[in-house]
Order: structure tokens, then C-alpha cells, then sequence
């Protein structure tokens, strides 16, 4: 089964490529897999964990939002914890990047509104 994304069916991932990543049917990396391990403490370069911890509150924020929040702390804290693996993950590899984002990193970033 390949998964998708939005009513579009825009294909984002098909099972080989979430094997390949280490993540579930909702994105989140596999804790128990040992290619995650790495993404469970803070990155070694303080600025891409300053830009992983921004974008992990960014995208636990729209989920507490979609959600109404959490049941329990527990909850909100896993949340937030697999939002700032995933912002690691994002941060290190390019081509999961692109899965998680299409288009973010392109090599032109010419903005049309300034030229």
C-alpha cells in the first residue's frame, strides 16, 4: 500500500521508502529502530537544533490545535518529543526532508516578490 497525503492522493510515501526512513504509517520515527537513536538526543550543531526545536514546536503546536489538546501530559510531552525527532530527522536527511516537505529545499532561492 503506498500512503498519501490530503484529498489530492499526492503520493508522499510508498512502504519502501518507510522502511528505508524508519517510520510508521503516521510518519513518526520508529523509537526502537537503531537508525533513530541518533535523533533522540540534541544535534550536535547548536544552530540545527535551534532550527529542529522551532520546528518541532511549530508542528506540535498545529497538532495540539487540530487535536483540542491532550488527554495527559504524557500525552502532550510524547507529541512533542516525536515532533522534535522528526525535525532532527528533517534536519540531517535531505531526501526524508523532501518527503516531509516537497519543494522547501530547492536550490533556487531567488524570492520573485524582490527581483
Amino acid at each position: 500500500m503506498t500512503w498519501q497525503r490530503g484529498e489530492e492522493g499526492e503520493i508522499i510515501a510508498t512502504p519502501g521508502q518507510m522502511q528505508r526512513f524508519a517510520i510508521d504509517k503516521n510518519f513518526d520515527a520508529v523509537r526502537s529502530d537503531p537508525r533513530n537513536a541518533r535523533y533522540l538526543r540534541p544535534l550536535a550543531d547548536p544552530r540545527a537544533e535551534e532550527l529542529a526545536l522551532a520546528f518541532a514546536d511549530t508542528n506540535y503546536s498545529v497538532i495540539a490545535h487540530d487535536h483540542n489538546g491532550f488527554a495527559t501530559l504524557e500525552d502532550s510531552a510524547e507529541c512533542f518529543e516525536q515532533c522534535l525527532i522528526t525535525a532532527r530527522k528533517y534536519s540531517c536527511e535531505p531526501e526524508f526532508a523532501e518527503l516531509i516537505c516537497p519543494g522547501m529545499d530547492d536550490d533556487d532561492d531567488t524570492d520573485p516578490e524582490v527581483a
